[in-house]
């Protein structure tokens, strides 16, 4: 399941992140294999949609396998370059002290996210209602198990590499890779049904370029056809170069999580088709990955 291969083992503490279309469900790892969250069950369809837009909610303690089912997660505690982390056992003796617990969940102040902020941070915040971006910002959209990325340039448009209909017809070569071709358009034109949100985590890691550099280097790619490359030359690796110089995918390294890039990509571009020799374990996990990540993949070209 590609929800254990694109994520290292959380720790007791770490938040995780489910992706669930167009919105992410939160829940706080404890360890053993459990997190808890607050969830409002089979309780939100009779109650949301209402004028308050409130459910009964409860704090239930769940594998989180059985959470997650086969929706993508991840490991997110981004907010710690925000706010300082209680200490772990604060946390967990907080989150179990909850199990059990009735209480109302409401969108605006009281989701699964405003609880495990509360849990780590003693911040009862939720960013799943993303502020208007600023020229400059990334834009990460969620679609399926992979994400696209574009570059917010003004004016409700965005600047991204994208591969159009070429991807079906090209998806599947021996390189892996597209026609791609540099656009802009609205926003919410790429965006459509997807959930998206402004992520300039990496500016913790590297300096951004000043602004105006960036929107001067986006907008000169416009109508530009190059190679769409998966591991080397995707969504994600252009706006990183375009706000900070670097040219780096950390979706393509979650994925790659543990197993070498040559084999992983060989096994992922033959959609399992083509049976490589292994020459290690390593290269036996891309192999098997290959089976269940060419579908996967199509999505990462569909952008």
């Amino acid at each position: 399941m590609v929800n254990q291969n694109s994520s290292p083992q959380p720790n007791p503490g770490d938040l995780i992140e489910i992706t669930r279309g167009n919105f992410q469900h939160w829940a706080m790892y404890v360890g053993d294999g459990y997190v808890i969250h607050l969830t409002t069950g089979s309780n939100a369809v009779s109650s949301f949609g209402s004028s308050s837009c409130t459910a009964n909610g409860e704090v239930r303690r769940q594998l989180l396998s059985e959470v997650a089912g086969n929706d993508h997660y991840c490991i997110n505690n981004n907010s710690d370059t925000k706010w300082k982390p209680l200490p772990v056992d604060q946390m967990i003796e907080n989150a179990t002290a909850k199990v059990g617990t009735q209480m109302e969940y409401k969108i605006t102040t009281a989701n699964c996210e405003h609880f495990v902020n509360e849990l780590r941070y003693g911040k009862k915040e939720s960013f799943q209602s993303s502020p208007q971006p600023n020229p400059g910002d990334l834009i990460e959209i969620t679609r399926g198990n992979f994400q696209h990325w574009a570059m917010y340039v003004g004016d409700g448009y965005v600047i991204h590499l994208t591969t159009g209909s070429n991807a079906v017809s090209s998806f599947g070569s021996s390189s892996c890779t597209a026609n791609g071709e540099v656009r802009r358009q609205l926003l919410s034109e790429v965006a459509g049904n997807d959930h998206y949100r402004i992520n300039n985590n990496s500016d913790t890691k590297w300096k951004p370029l000043p602004v105006d550099q960036m929107i001067e280097n986006a907008t000169a790619k416009v109508g530009t056809q190059m190679e769409y490359k998966i591991t080397t030359a995707n969504c994600e690796h252009f706006v990183n170069e375009l706000r900070y110089g670097k040219k780096e995918s950390f979706q393509v390294k979650k994925l790659l999580y543990g197993v070498p890039v040559a084999s992983f990509a060989a096994a992922v571009c033959a959609g399992g088709a083509v049976v490589v020799a292994p020459v290690s374990a390593a290269a036996a996990v891309g192999a098997a990955a290959g089976v269940a990540a060419g579908a996967l993949i199509k999505q990462f070209f569909a952008s």
